[in-house]
């Protein structure tokens, strides 16, 4: 590669290209989560979670399947630890799964 090659090259743009071409790839699958999202959404305002606790919950839960457990399970006050066991135990399939495919 040249110097004038090497001046006109920014690497961010190969990165960009394939953060693109990954994001159109997966734009089917994103469309699907919809559904549960706007059910898992009327559920947690029916329980009267802010705009803040819902993102919160699914950033650090990463399952939908006990997101919506731990919602049906929320009161007030909540109970944290019966919260966590349950999403450990809806998670856990996860484990069977993994050791079945491996």
């Amino acid at each position: 590669m040249n110097r004038q090659e090497a001046a006109s090259f920014h690497p961010a743009a190969p990165q960009r290209a394939e953060l693109w071409r990954g994001a159109r790839a997966a734009l089917p699958i994103m469309i699907g989560f919809v559904p549960f999202a706007l059910v898992l959404g009327a559920q947690a305002r029916l329980k009267q979670f802010s705009l803040l606790d819902v993102p919160l919950m699914t950033g650090l839960n990463f399952g939908g399947g006990s997101e919506f457990a731990a919602v049906g399970l929320w009161t007030s006050p909540p109970h944290i630890a019966l919260i966590v066991g349950i999403t450990f135990l809806v998670n856990s399939r996860h484990l069977l799964m993994g050791a079945a495919l491996a």
